[in-house]
């Protein structure tokens, strides 16, 4: 019986280096992610809806893309806001 009880006890040991490891991993995951998130970095910057591009306002179409205009403008702030839902 010695040699049961033996294996037991080496089983058991075995299980709780496996959960110790695979908490710590898990652990050590959620810390990296969680530090390489953009809302939680050292230094934040403030988002901005200016162009990437200095000098450009509007997003240009290629010649001839569309045969009507050739740049996209925002929608009159006058207009109400339109909510979409998913159907019921």
């Amino acid at each position: 019986m010695a040699r049961i009880e033996s294996a037991r006890r080496r089983v058991r040991i075995a299980r709780y280096v496996i959960v110790g490891a695979a908490a710590t991993a898990f652990a050590g995951l959620g810390v990296a992610a969680r530090a390489s998130h953009p809302g939680h970095a050292a230094t934040k910057q403030a988002a901005s809806a200016q162009a990437a591009i200095p000098g450009a306002s509007s997003f240009a179409l290629a010649a001839g893309a569309t045969g009507a205009s050739s740049t996209i403008s925002p929608a009159p702030s006058s207009a109400p806001a339109v909510v979409q839902s998913a159907g019921s």
